[in-house]
């Protein structure tokens, strides 16, 4: 039988199987908090699938542009966007590709890249369970009668 949860190829990360959610490890999130409690009931999470990338290919454009914001570098990102004319994409976009981040001369290596896509991921989970309230959140998965 399948557990509730299953860890995630990015460290950090967990995912519950109910409704496909990716839980950041953030003391201060709902469902981190109920993952915990359901580690300490017993609960054994599922393993991460042989195949899942260590790394994610993709951030969202919030998450990317709280991380670029963290290491003071959404300005030069963003005078990039605009200097490419992408700016309509960017904005438009609901996610943006690795290989996109790479275009873009940020002055980081490849490894910090990677902490930049992961970190994109950890900001844009914690802004989904910050900024939806959960009644709201319930009702937006729960079928119409």
């Amino acid at each position: 039988m399948a557990a509730e949860y299953r860890l995630m190829a990015f460290e950090g990360f967990v995912q519950r199987m109910a409704d496909v959610t990716t839980i950041p490890n953030d003391p201060a999130n709902a469902d981190w908090i109920k993952y915990q409690e359901w580690l300490a009931a017993g609960g054994v999470p599922d393993p991460c699938p042989a195949s899942a990338s260590p790394l994610p290919d993709t951030a969202s454009t919030l998450g990317l542009k709280r991380a670029l914001e963290e290491l003071d570098l959404w300005q030069t990102a963003k005078d990039q966007i605009i200097a490419a004319g992408e700016e309509d994409e960017w904005y438009m976009a609901l996610e943006v590709k690795r290989e996109a981040v790479d275009r873009y001369d940020l002055g980081l290596t490849p490894e910090e890249i990677d902490n930049l896509m992961i970190r994109s991921w950890q900001l844009a989970a914690k802004a989904a369970t910050q900024t939806i309230p959960p009644d709201l959140a319930a009702r937006a998965i729960a079928p119409r009668k």
